[in-house]
Order: C-alpha cells, then structure tokens, then sequence
C-alpha cells in the first residue's frame, strides 16, 4: 500500500503545478494540452509522462520560448471530463497541440469526438493498429502493437519458450486485444502454441486467481500478461500461490511501469518486461535527462518518461518551425524527423513512426537490462 499512498501524494502535487501553469499567464503565453485518465491503477504511468512533458517544457521556456513566449501545460483528466468536455476545455484556452492521451481506448474515443479535428494529439505510447495508416490528427513516437507484440513472440521462442498462455486486462481492449493477436500470430507462425487465453475482470481478485488456475492447467511455459503494471503485479501474486511448476512470467509493455517490482513485490521476481527504451542507453541527451529526472524526483524515469518528453519535443519542433499561416495539422507533418533522447525518430506521411524495443528482467526488485535476447 506504500506505493498508492505516495502516487496519491504525489498526484495532488501534479495536480496543483499542473492547475496553476492553466490558469496563469497574460495573454503572451502559448498553450499546449496534457489529456490522459488519472484513475484506474495506472497513476504511475501518468506522473511519469507529465514529467517526462514538464521537463521537456521547462527546458524549452529557459532557452526563451517560442519568439519569447513561454510555454504552459492545459490539463484535462479523462477520469473526470468526457472526451467532449476535455476538447471543450483546450480550445478555450487556445489549444491547438496536445499531448496524450496515454491509453489506445482513449485516443480512439477522442478522435471520435465532436471539435477533435481542430486539434492535433501526438500520443507517447498509445499503439493500437487501429489508428495507422491514417490521414489525419493523430501522430504518435511509438510503434504499434503489432511489431511489439511479434517482437515479444521472437524474443520468448528465441529462449526455448514453445506453449504460451496469453493473459489479457479487459478496460482498454484495442490494445490488449490487439497485442494478443498478434503475438498470437507470429508465435505460431514460428511454430510454437498458444494453448490458452484468460481474461482478468477489472479489480475482481477472484478473477485473477481463475486466471492463474487457468494458465497452471495449461501447462504453459511461459505466461504472458497483457495489461497495467497493477494487473501484471496482482496475476503473479496469485498464480505464485499456486502448487506445481510455475511457467516463466512476461509482460507485454503497459506493464512495464516503474511501480511494477513494488507492486508486485517477490512475486514478480525474474519476471521478463519488453519495455520501449534502453535502461543501459549512452546517448548523451538521455543521460542529461535521466540525471535531471532523478535528481528532480529522486528515482530514475521509467518508458513513459522518456516517450512523453520525445512527444512534448516533438510538439514543441512542430511550434518552432511552424510558418506563418500553417495550420497545426500541417506543422505536425512537415516535422519528418525528431532527435529524440534515446533515438532518431522518422515520421511518415501518416505521423506514425518505429521505435525500438529491449527486454528487461525484474531481479532484486529492479529492472535490469537483458539486452536484446
């Protein structure tokens, strides 16, 4: 319980900082948005992007701004707004860029919405195939489910892993059901088995242990769990109460959070996390950020960090290049190709890009780099 009490103070914290940038200003400054849900056990994972964006931000507005004007953060929680409210909220406020949202179902539901289309959102981490290939305002500095969920199928068939049990949340199916089918689809395309699927019922504890039972009987060699780092932390809980020999554990990327080894404590020990940056990277500006980052918020930046302050910079290019009379939209696409912290990132005409992903093991209650195996 340490660890949601200390999220939920740091949270009334994000709130505030994040509050008083919304509300202050004089006309002068330039409005970016934030939209993501700040509920539903995925705390973590949003304080890490805002940091991630804040630093960003803040580095930005000391090197002057954009031709003097400095930069603020226009909040909209999707735990609280509905999508029409949250984009009702930002183009008041002038909004045009935002960042976010973090989860594939809230991007899909905002960009259904009524006055999306006059705003452009460039997502850290949302990978639904859903949204590829498509003509419109949606951009993204992360691939999508399709190459991670394959590359996670190679990397377990790579270390002798041949049955697998796929074991999905339900709260944010065009990723998690996505993800399953295409690791499914390599997996057996490699020649290997899924032998079985199981489903974990939001906050339902017993749900949990009919999934572990589930895998168990299967006999899978290695489980793999498709969900928040709070799903992958209460499903080894409960499948290491179970008597027999236990498959490897994995999880696909949204568990991967910085709260994950807390969370899930001795049980998620050895467990295997494809996560979407390099734990060991050398590149000088992430070890400039990284350094900042922990000695700002004393502990390292976790994936979300480092994807939220590539998708800030990306929004904040767009700004710095954007010609007189050229719509956000239009900004967005010219911006092909983005130094990010750890990687160059090139867009294609869709905003969709690649991004690399490393294999991580949990081991002593931290993450530690397994290289690309």
């Amino acid at each position: 319980m340490a660890v949601w009490r200390r999220l939920s103070a740091g949270w009334v914290a994000v709130l505030a900082s994040l509050v008083l940038s919304a509300c202050g200003g004089d006309g002068q400054v330039l409005r970016i948005g934030f939209v993501a849900s700040f509920a539903g056990g995925g705390q973590d994972l949003v304080i890490g992007a805002r940091n991630g964006v804040q630093q960003a931000i803040e580095a930005f507005n000391a090197a002057g701004g954009h031709r003097g004007r400095p930069v603020e953060l226009v909040l909209a929680d999707l735990a609280v707004d509905s999508p029409a409210a949250a984009i009702a909220r930002f183009r008041q406020q002038g909004v045009e860029f935002v960042i976010g949202p973090l989860l594939s179902v809230e991007a899909l539901g905002l960009l259904s919405t009524p006055g999306a289309e006059a705003l452009v959102f460039v997502s850290p981490s949302v990978t639904t195939p859903a949204l590829s290939g498509r003509d419109d305002n949606f951009f993204r500095v992360v691939s999508t489910t399709r190459s991670y969920a394959a590359s996670m199928a190679e990397r377990l068939y790579a270390r002798g892993l041949r049955t697998a049990a796929l074991v999905r949340e339900t709260t944010n199916p065009e990723y998690s059901l996505a993800w399953q089918d295409s690791f499914s689809e390599r997996f057996t395309a490699l020649g290997a088995r899924v032998v079985t699927h199981a489903t974990l019922p939001p906050d339902d504890d017993a749900g949990y242990r009919v999934a572990a039972s589930q895998a168990m009987a299967a006999a899978a060699e290695v489980a793999v769990v498709i969900g928040r780092p709070l799903d992958v932390a209460r499903f080894a809980q409960r499948l290491r109460d179970l008597p027999g020999r236990q498959p490897v554990l994995a999880s696909a990327e949204w568990g991967g959070g910085e709260s994950l080894p807390e969370l899930g404590g001795r049980a998620v020990e050895g467990v295997l996390v494809q996560q979407f940056f390099d734990r060991e990277a050398n590149t000088p500006p992430y070890l400039e950020f990284a350094a900042a980052y922990a000695e700002r918020y004393r502990q390292p930046p976790g994936f979300v960090a480092v994807l939220a302050h590539d998708a800030a910079n990306a929004v904040l290019e767009a700004i710095r290049q954007r010609r007189a009379g050229q719509s956000a939209r239009d900004a967005m696409r010219a911006l092909q190709t983005l130094e990010g912290l750890q990687q160059t990132l090139h867009f294609d005409r869709y905003g969709d890009t690649l991004r690399s992903a490393h294999m991580v093991r949990i081991e002593a209650g931290r993450f530690v780099a397994e290289g690309d195996r």
